[in-house]
């Protein structure tokens, strides 16, 4: 069957976030939330046309501010043939980089392994490979547009239950800058095993990758804004081949 997609628009910001109980430094609860609508349109090589328009990304969020040194944030999300409506992220953040250049999150969120920005219908083959999305405690600091993060997780790929440790782990630094000529952002990441990506855990299966040890990854990008031109680099590698534990 022959596909092809019209469009894919973002019908956006659904309700538009806003922060209720007025001043920054208060405690307040955000809320924002997006619409994706797809129209498809197919053409089969048995020439029978079929066309349908579909709900493609559903999500919003809810970030609470305690005070102004610790803020949560639940979001839910939903993606057509891809994700159930589910909890996407759910996490609790110590710590104020405006105050302080350190802080520590606990909780379910995406690690920062890569910068998957882009402006493309689809997601980019950088993102498919290494995003990932774990429960995990992580150590920031943020200081003169330099950044760096550390990070520890239990993967999914555990050979037994004596294993069950958490002992898969990251780390990520870079430097962003912004100006009214143009805005960037450039780092590198690490992480222990890039097998515990999403998109290799559900291609191959958790139980599939324990027949193979630990690979390292790595992860390095650019992203860099002129006047209305934009330029993103992105590159994801392993570090060695997968290899057999056994």
């Amino acid at each position: 069957m022959k596909k092809i997609i019209i469009s894919n628009i973002i019908i956006a910001t659904m309700l538009s976030s806003f922060l209720l109980q007025a001043k920054e430094s208060d405690t307040g609860v955000r809320f924002s939330g997006l619409v994706s609508l797809e129209g498809r349109y197919n053409r089969g090589f048995d020439e029978v046309n079929t066309s349908d328009i579909a709900v493609d990304e559903l999500g919003f969020a809810f970030e609470a501010k305690v005070n102004k040194w610790a803020t949560g944030l639940i979001s839910f999300l939903y993606e057509e043939g891809a994700t159930d409506f589910e909890v996407d992220e759910a996490k609790i953040t110590l710590g104020n980089t405006e105050l302080s250049p350190l802080y520590l999150s606990l909780g379910q969120m995406y690690l920062p392994f890569g910068n998957y920005e882009s402006h493309m219908v689809s997601d980019p083959l950088t993102l498919e490979i290494g995003e990932a999305r774990e429960q995990a405690v992580l150590l920031g600091a943020e200081m003169g547009g330099v950044y760096a993060t550390v990070y520890g997780f239990n993967g999914s790929t555990q050979d037994s239950a004596a294993e069950d440790l958490i002992d898969k782990y990251g780390f990520n630094v870079g430097f962003a800058q912004e100006t009214d000529q143009y805005n960037f952002d450039v780092g590198v990441g690490f992480i222990n095993d890039i097998s515990d990506s999403d998109g290799l855990t559900d291609a191959l299966g958790a139980t599939s990758l324990l027949a193979y040890e630990e690979v390292n990854g790595l992860a390095a990008y650019l992203l860099l804004k002129v006047g209305p031109v934009s330029f993103i680099g992105e590159y994801i590698t392993a570090l060695d081949q997968f290899k057999s534990s056994h």
